[in-house]
């Protein structure tokens, strides 16, 4: 499962944060629900919140449960300090 996150003033950037690279479950998720968008790989979640709060993305495309782990225990900790919320998910078949 992974919501979309923006901030409420986000800047009109077109492209969309993610933690991990291209070709990632992130990734993924990012071109079937956002093919429109650039995707920018940040290297922890925290990087890819942050890119949103600065204006570096216009949104976020972060995973919050993992069918083989369960909740995405990061986020949790991250999403309610983070000044951003969610606006949509995706579905990845893992």
């Amino acid at each position: 499962k992974f919501p979309s996150f923006c901030k409420d003033d986000a800047a009109m950037t077109q492209k969309i944060a993610i933690q991990g690279e291209l070709g990632s479950y992130s990734h993924e998720a990012c071109r079937n629900k956002r093919p429109d968008m650039e995707v920018l790989p940040c290297r922890g979640f925290e990087d890819a919140i942050n890119a949103v709060r600065s204006g570096e993305a216009e949104l976020a495309m972060l995973p919050v449960e993992n069918t083989t782990y369960g909740r995405v225990a990061d986020i949790h900790r991250l999403l309610p300090h983070s000044g951003l919320k969610i606006i949509d998910e995706a579905f990845v078949r893992v």
